[in-house]
């Protein structure tokens, strides 16, 4: 996740009179502040004064877990101050233009409410109180997208909206979940570029990007971590006092028994409890894998979590082992790492020849239980093809037929019902028949709607679908769109249904019907 550690000086506050001998003296001792480009930040500093080689308006590259904190630690990071401040600090150092952008432009009112309200109200002793007084919604000021405060404001923005990036001066940008950023919105390019544009004015802009990474060789977090100084939160042993990064693989349990997890040290084998991790991260600092070269890159799992324990994460793992796709949300969600998908497939030539089996359209294999059949609509044609399903989500591509004619005559689709309608006997003396179709409505839309609410209303299951991406969304789900003439629409989540359903076929075992 994006943080700051904090400085040398409170950090040994914290610890005078706590450590006097043993490992954790060396703890105190060796404590020290997170660099800022070629100076160290002083606590509660908003910058260093320096217009050159100084991270204040450099990019900051946060490879994060899913259970470390999000949107309050981009503002902590934006101004400088540690654990429990409050995000409307932006008001008091006078931030200036700030700028919160999230993959789509849909506004999470929880957001506006955190930054805009959560930390608004009076407390005693409070200096800037004043500034945080909360507006009336019809203030100018104060809409869901907008908050305004003495000396700048925190405008919220889409990653699919060139519109809401653009027209403002902004000296804090904060890019969030950048995984999820589409590459370009529309002819106005990179997301990401387009809300950097935007801080060009200001010397000590700050730049933030946060997310956590997704698939290996397609994560643009990664990405930009590689090109980062790689810091990582560096905690000690309470044995032997060395330093070192918790990783997953060093946490260890009885099978089945998820709460008896723990932890080993890299470098005595001492094995740590809870608590031990709990205490450790108090006195853990950032430090540098990599020599810094305009990027300030930071990375933390969910083991540093103060919300997740050891056994939830061991619970948690033993429930998606063997799954793709919660393995996927486990890597990515608690360990802030990429997937990889090709892990596990590891065919050879030979063992791909071998899977090999003699069957058609004519021919069916003995385990095909039912058929499907999907359409693509082209410009001069209709391409069919026709899958047989077995037990295990076990499938046979059975055919591929092209119907060559314009799509938007009926004859056309007419020729489609025919080759729908058609029979395929099966080894066992019955006939099988196309169960469900499904018609990408991609192109030519609404030919594809009437033609499949005609059929729907002849009884036969064709569904006119739409491809969506995007991690999260369900394989199969109807659209709420209106569609003329009163058709239906169903949305497939592409990435769930790859992850799920192709990648765990692809990696599975030797077909049942396979020589």
């Amino acid at each position: 996740m994006v943080s700051r550690a904090r400085p040398a000086a409170a950090a040994n506050r914290q610890s005078v009179g706590r450590c006097q001998s043993g490992p954790l003296s060396r703890i105190c001792r060796r404590a020290r502040p997170l660099e800022h480009g070629s100076c160290a930040l002083p606590a509660g500093d908003d910058g260093c004064g320096k217009r050159s080689g100084c991270r204040g308006h450099r990019p900051e590259a946060g490879l994060a877990a899913g259970q470390v904190g999000g949107f309050e630690q981009y503002l902590r990071l934006s101004h400088g101050s540690g654990p429990g401040a409050d995000p409307v600090r932006l008001a008091d150092i006078g931030a200036g233009g700030s700028l919160f952008e999230k993959p789509y432009r849909r506004h999470d009112p929880r957001h506006a409410t955190s930054a805009g309200e959560g930390g608004a109200a009076k407390r005693p002793n409070d200096e800037h109180s004043e500034k945080r007084e909360p507006k009336s919604s019809r203030d100018a000021g104060e809409t869901i997208r907008l908050k305004e405060f003495p000396g700048g404001y925190l405008a919220f923005a889409g990653a699919n909206s060139a519109a809401s990036l653009s027209s403002r001066p902004i000296r804090i940008v904060l890019c969030d979940e950048i995984d999820k950023y589409k590459e370009a919105i529309g002819n106005d390019g990179d997301p990401i570029d387009q809300a950097f544009q935007r801080t060009r004015t200001f010397w000590n802009a700050k730049k933030v990007l946060a997310s956590t990474a997704t698939v290996k060789g397609l994560s643009a977090v990664s990405s930009w971590y590689e090109r980062s100084d790689w810091r990582r939160f560096l905690v000690p042993c309470h044995a032997c006092g060395e330093f070192q990064f918790m990783e997953w693989e060093r946490v260890t349990w009885p099978e089945g028994k998820p709460e008896e997890a723990e932890y080993t040290c890299s470098h005595c084998e001492a094995v740590w409890d809870q608590r031990h991790v709990r205490l450790a991260i108090r006195h853990g600092h950032w430090e540098a894998e990599a020599e810094f070269s305009g990027i300030a890159g930071f990375h933390l799992n969910a083991l540093y979590s103060p919300w997740v324990s050891m056994a939830q994460l061991a619970r948690e793992w033993e429930a998606a082992k063997d799954k793709p796709a919660k393995e996927q949300a486990f890597v990515n969600l608690q360990l802030g790492l990429e997937y990889e998908l090709a892990k596990e497939a590891v065919t050879t030539p030979q063992q791909l020849f071998d899977r090999r089996e003699d069957y058609g359209a004519d021919r069916l294999p003995p385990g095909v239980l039912l058929i499907t059949a999907g359409v693509d609509v082209q410009g001069d044609r209709l391409e069919v093809q026709f899958v047989g399903w077995g037990s295990g989500d076990e499938a046979w591509v059975l055919d591929h037929v092209k119907i060559f004619g314009d799509p938007l005559s009926g004859t056309t689709w007419t020729e489609l019902d025919r080759l729908l309608d058609r029979d395929f006997p099966h080894p066992s003396g019955k006939v099988l028949s196309v169960e469900a179709c499904a018609i990408d409505s991609g192109y030519l839309s609404q030919k594809v709607y009437d033609y499949c609410r005609a059929a729907q209303a002849m009884m036969k299951a064709r569904y006119a679908i739409k491809g969506v991406a995007g991690s999260g969304r369900p394989i199969w789900k109807e659209s709420r769109a209106k569609i003329k003439g009163g058709g239906r629409l169903y949305l497939v989540g592409v990435d769930a249904a790859k992850m799920d359903c192709l990648y765990s076929r692809a990696t599975g075992g030797t077909p049942a019907g396979a020589s």
